[in-house]
Formats: structure tokens, C-alpha cells, sequence
């Protein structure tokens, strides 16, 4: 079997030797031989995604183009199994193999985002090509690979001694590779409120950044590491809280959506600075905290990197170290009495608006 070409789209069909095929016994009795017309094109389901499919179809010149999933029955008419192998963001490799047994591959190669648009290009002119018999088969007699193409009509000859099917000429189906872990560096800004006594402090309490990084598993798991800076000033006192929280969980992605959940701890220092003249740290705040972030994901066309918008809602409860529970508060003492200025610590409510990307580990894709 002569080895693959190495084309371009412009050039997929220059490569191609012009010498005319011969003639191969039809695997599929259903298709009429002297059919010239390639009527629809089986794409590969295991390697072949939406978008891929409607760059085909774009380009299929009025031919069917349906899914290898969705096929039931051999089609009545000539058609043509089409899968990729994808070897590098830049390239891949083209599989072709018509019903009556002739099967021919390319090799494409495009930058990563044109991609697909390159492979349906080069797909098209192969077809045209062999309905003019203008390209050679790297093989013949080889068995479209259908499940519904299988079945033979009985003979009245002996079944020959079974002997062990030789994978050369045959297109591989690949399995869609996926990377162990993904990386997603984000940035988020959030508002906190305070939550039950003291009342006369619930509401508002601090406003801030967070930027954190998330390691994902290829099976869901997760595990995040944050550092949130929130302040809040009033009557010339400004609170300064620095929080760095560790957390697991689980992501759970449905195509574009997905939806991580958080539990972890914290360790918060906070510092006061009253009216420039002096400036108060306190034992750090420590606590737990528990968090769902609902986002939408633009994915690449290879799907190993994405673009995340979405929100964050935490609850935390926290306590000053090495105190009892409780909430700090700041309180400011005049000639009419006591005015509660701030506070920090205790159970809190938290709502921010994050973006981030994700980017895979190693080979293999993240999209779902």
C-alpha cells in the first residue's frame, strides 16, 4: 500500500497521481456500479464534531451528509464513509473510503482555528475527484466501515476457512483523545454582605478581587487555590482584608455550560487603618467556605483551550484565631454615644463576576 500524501487544501488535489483506478469488486450489492454520482457522504461519528459536519455540508455540492450514528441501512445510492484522525492542533489526516471498495487518505495540515474549513475543502475536491476517476486508490476490497454495509447476500459457494482480517487498507477509528488535567487562571470581583447579628451591621461589608487558579481532572475532580483582597472604609476608618482559601470540589460540563462546586478553608488577615493616625492588625480570620460558579465556555476548535464568563456565589463563615465565635466590629466612640462602623468575619453571603480561560495539560482536548 503506497504511503499517505501530504497535501495542502490548495494543493489536494495536485498531489494526487492522475492515473486512472481500476475497477474493484463492489462490497456493497445495493450501490449499482456504473453509478459515477457520489450521493451521500457517511461521516465518522467518533471522530467528526458538529462543526466539522456543517463545514462538509457547506461544501457537499447537493450529496446527503449524515452522521455514521444515523445510519440504519446501506443508502440505495453510491456513497462514501469519510473519518479524521487528528494528529496535532495543525494537522490531520483524511480518510476516504467509497462503497465500492476504494479507499484513499490525505494528509492537511492548516493553522489550528482553520482547520476543519481545510479538511471539508480537501474532503470535497477528493470526491469530485473520484467521480472523475482522476485520483488512484491507495487500496480496493476494503469493507466500508458500517454496521449496516456488513451483511452479505448468501451464495451457493462453500464459506471459505476464516482467516484473520489484516488491518493494512483499513481507515482507523480514533478514539477522541482527552487531556488528564486542565488549568483555568481566573480573576473575579466580588461584593460581600454580612448575614445575622449583629444587626445593627448586617448588609454591605466589603469589596474586592479574587484571582485564583483551578487544576480540573479529566473526571471531574477539582481543586482550587484563591487570593481575595475586599475593603470597605467608612467615616474615615478603612477595613483591609487579604484572604487566601484552598478548596475541592467538582466540575460538571454539559457542551458549553458548565458548573463547578467549591468547599474549602481559610486563613484572612485583617488590618484597620483609623483615620491615618494608626493602624490595628488583629489575629487572622479562619473558616470554611462553600461555593457553586455557574459559567459559559467559548471553546477553541480543537476544544484544548477555552474562554469563561460566569458568576460566583460563596457562603463562608469565619472567626477571629485563637477567639470565640463571633463577628469583628469596629465601633466609633463620640460625645452622642457609639456608632458601629464595621465589620468582619462571622456568616457572609459573596456574589462576583469572574472571567479565565482553560487551557489543557499535555495532548488530548478539554471540550466535552
Amino acid at each position: 500500500m503506497p504511503g499517505w500524501t501530504s497535501c495542502s487544501l490548495a494543493a489536494a488535489l495536485a498531489c494526487s497521481a492522475p492515473a486512472p483506478a481500476s475497477a474493484a469488486p463492489s462490497t456493497n450489492p445495493a450501490v449499482p456500479e456504473s453509478a459515477s454520482t457520489i450521493g451521500v457522504v457517511v461521516v465518522d461519528a467518533t471522530s467528526v464534531d458538529t462543526a466539522l459536519r456543517d463545514e462538509i455540508a457547506l461544501r457537499s455540492a447537493g450529496r446527503e451528509v449524515v452522521t455514521s450514528d444515523e445510519v440504519t441501512s446501506v443508502p440505495a445510492v453510491r456513497f462514501a464513509w469519510a473519518g479524521v484522525e487528528w494528529i496535532a492542533d495543525d494537522e490531520a489526516r483524511l480518510r476516504l473510503v467509497v462503497s465500492d471498495g476504494r479507499a484513499y487518505s490525505r494528509s492537511v495540515t492548516a493553522p489550528a482555528a482553520q482547520l476543519p474549513r481545510a479538511v471539508a475543502g480537501v474532503l470535497a475536491n477528493m470526491l469530485a475527484a473520484i467521480e472523475q476517476d482522476a485520483i488512484v486508490p491507495e487500496d480496493t476490497g476494503v469493507a466500508v466501515p458500517l454496521p449496516a454495509a456488513a451483511p452479505r447476500p448468501p451464495t451457493t459457494t462453500p464459506a471459505p476457512t476464516p482467516v484473520a482480517a489484516s488491518p493494512v487498507g483499513t481507515p482507523a477509528i480514533r478514539e477522541v483523545r482527552r487531556a488528564s488535567w486542565g488549568l483555568g487562571p481566573h480573576v473575579t470581583g466580588v461584593a460581600m454582605f454580612g448575614l445575622g447579628p449583629p444587626t445593627d451591621l448586617d448588609g454591605f461589608s466589603a469589596a474586592g478581587a479574587a484571582i485564583g487558579v483551578d487544576a480540573v481532572h479529566r473526571r471531574g475532580g477539582l481543586a482550587t487555590i484563591a487570593v481575595r483582597v475586599a475593603t470597605h472604609a467608612r467615616d474615615g476608618v478603612r477595613l483591609v482584608r487579604t484572604r487566601v482559601a484552598v478548596a475541592g470540589g467538582w466540575a460538571w460540563r454539559r457542551r458549553s455550560f458548565e458548573l463547578l462546586s467549591r468547599v474549602g478553608v481559610s486563613v484572612e488577615p485583617t488590618i484597620v487603618r483609623d483615620r491615618g493616625r494608626s493602624t490595628v492588625t488583629t489575629a487572622p480570620l479562619v473558616g470554611v467556605l462553600a461555593s457553586l460558579a455557574p459559567a459559559f465556555v467559548w471553546w477553541s476548535a480543537r476544544g484544548t483551550s477555552g474562554l469563561r464568563i460566569g458568576l460566583d456565589l460563596e457562603i463562608a463563615a469565619s472567626m477571629e484565631a485563637r477567639a470565640r465565635p463571633g463577628v469583628l466590629r469596629w465601633l466609633d466612640a463620640t460625645s452622642d454615644g457609639v456608632t458601629p462602623l464595621l465589620r468582619a468575619g462571622g456568616l457572609e453571603l459573596s456574589a462576583g463576576l469572574g472571567v479565565g480561560g482553560w487551557f489543557a495539560l499535555g495532548r488530548g482536548r478539554l471540550r466535552p
